[in-house]
Order: C-alpha cells, then sequence, then structure tokens
C-alpha cells in the first residue's frame, strides 16, 4: 500500500475522532439524522466537483488562454473556492435541510457538511499524490506529518467556510457565499504566491512560510467559530476560566480552563463538596 494512503486513513481516523464528536458535541439531538444526512451527502462531492466542474471548466479555459499567460494563471486560482464553496451547498437546499438551519444551530450543520467534504477531499488528494513517483521516495515521517496536520486543519476550515454561509442563509445568503469564497482564496493564497514567485523568494523560503501562514490562518478561523458560538462575549472570554456555584453547596468556585473550554464531561465535580455537577457543554463554543 502506497503511504500516502496509510495517511489517508490517519487523516480520515483523526477527522472524524475529533470533528465528529465536536459537530454532534454542539448539535442538538433532533437534528442528529439531518447532521448524518449532510455528512453523507458531502462525502463525494469534493471528486464529484473535480472531475465533473474543474477538470472540464479548465479544458475550456486552456483552449481559450495560454497556460503561460497571466489571466489563465489568476483565472485557476479561484478554481477551488469558487467550486468547492458552491457545492457544498447542495445538501441545504433540501427543504427538511432548508428549514431547520437557524441562528442556534448553523456551526453544527456546517461542521458537518465540512467534516464530510474535507475526507473526501482527503482521499482525492492520496489519490492524486500515489500517482506522483515523488510520493515514494519522501521520507514516510514526512508524508504522514505532513499531510495528515494538513488534511486535519484542511477540514476544519472547510466546515469554518460553510458555517460563514449558514450564518446568513435566510438572509442574503449570497453574501455570505462570497464571504467563504474569499476566505477560502486567503487560505490558498500563499500556495499561489509561491508559484508566481512574488518577492522572488527561494523555495527553502516558502518552505517556512506556507505552514506558518496556515497555522495563523487555522487559528483566526477558530476564532470567528468561536464568534459564530459565542458572540464577542466569548472571544473576550476564551482565555478566561468560568466562576461557579455549586448548586449543593452555594459556593464559588472556579473551574480549570480545560473543563471551561475545551473538555466533552458533563459533569465535574465541585472541589470543594465533593458533589457532581452537570455542564452544559453545548453552550460552549
Amino acid at each position: 500500500m502506497p503511504k500516502i494512503f496509510i495517511a489517508a486513513i490517519i487523516a480520515t481516523f483523526f477527522s472524524l475522532f475529533f470533528y465528529a464528536s465536536y459537530v454532534f458535541r454542539i448539535g442538538d439531538k433532533k437534528d442528529y439524522i439531518r447532521l448524518l444526512t449532510v455528512f453523507l451527502i458531502t462525502l463525494p462531492l469534493c471528486p464529484l466537483a473535480y472531475y465533473l466542474v474543474r477538470l472540464p471548466l479548465d479544458s475550456l479555459i486552456r483552449n481559450a488562454l495560454s497556460q503561460d499567460s497571466f489571466n489563465y494563471r489568476f483565472i485557476i486560482t479561484w478554481y477551488a473556492p469558487l467550486t468547492e464553496e458552491i457545492v457544498k451547498l447542495i445538501p441545504f437546499f433540501l427543504p427538511f435541510l432548508f428549514r431547520r438551519i437557524s441562528s442556534k444551530n448553523f456551526v453544527s450543520f456546517g461542521m458537518a457538511a465540512g467534516l464530510g467534504f474535507g475526507i473526501g477531499q482527503i482521499w482525492l488528494s492520496a489519490f492524486r499524490t500515489s500517482r506522483l513517483s515523488q510520493n515514494f521516495l519522501l521520507p514516510f515521517g514526512y508524508v504522514l506529518l505532513g499531510f495528515v496536520a494538513e488534511r486535519l486543519m484542511v477540514c476544519f476550515l472547510h466546515g469554518t467556510f460553510t458555517s460563514f454561509v449558514l450564518w446568513r442563509w435566510k438572509r442574503k445568503w449570497v453574501w455570505g457565499l462570497a464571504g467563504a469564497v474569499i476566505l477560502h482564496y486567503l487560505a490558498n493564497l500563499p500556495i499561489h504566491l509561491s508559484t508566481w514567485n512574488i518577492g522572488l523568494l527561494s523555495p527553502s523560503v516558502w518552505r517556512y512560510v506556507l505552514p506558518i501562514y496556515l497555522v495563523v490562518f487555522f487559528m483566526a478561523m477558530v476564532l470567528l467559530l468561536v464568534f459564530f458560538r459565542a458572540g464577542t462575549e466569548g472571544l473576550l472570554n476564551i482565555f478566561s476560566k468560568a466562576k461557579i456555584t455549586c448548586p449543593t453547596c452555594q459556593k464559588q468556585y472556579e473551574r480549570s480552563y480545560w473543563m471551561t473550554h475545551l473538555s466533552n464531561k458533563g459533569h465535574e465535580k465541585c472541589p470543594l463538596c465533593g458533589s457532581q455537577n452537570t455542564i452544559d457543554i453545548k453552550k460552549r463554543p
């Protein structure tokens, strides 16, 4: 088995482990079937969009423009943002999904779409990479860490972009789509700049610039998702610890940062009286 497929299996596992648990953690139990439907519909959309839309479109444009022209090189930078952000919306035009999207649940649906689309993209990327002879020359550790880390971030980004559209789903969603396309373009921007050799930087410099940019952009999208879930107050409190009044002993204690923002546990022990207190995890970003 080619090394890239082993990396794809690992990336798929961790994407499901992290993001599927997040989707169901923040989603309403009444929406679980709908969320699963969104995931399953978007799962094959990335390879379908690539082979049925992008490649035929590219063939038409190459027949009209020289591949060495600036116009052609600029136009192809919009292929992924336009085609991918549009096709990810396909399931949401189904009536039983369209009517269900609201300001309270749009992030769970956006992340479900991003997860399905992102996993489909994992395997499209793996298949395309396996056909390159360079794949067999790279150290396995490089293939594993580079591919898996990138795909985990990309799955999250796809979910955030779709959430941006659903944020205004029933009010000017076209503007939301335009915003998602621009965010997607910005995510890919340094790749295009390196291809165009903007700034005349050496390939060794771009090897540092690209991952640093992706990590910074990823963190910015994390903050955007926190804003979607909890508003400005959530952003202001992202580094704070919750102060809880125990319902049993009526005394206040400070919840740990992990339990405040990251843990999936539904209960925690009061450090003062030892009683088990319920945590409403669906209200956390």
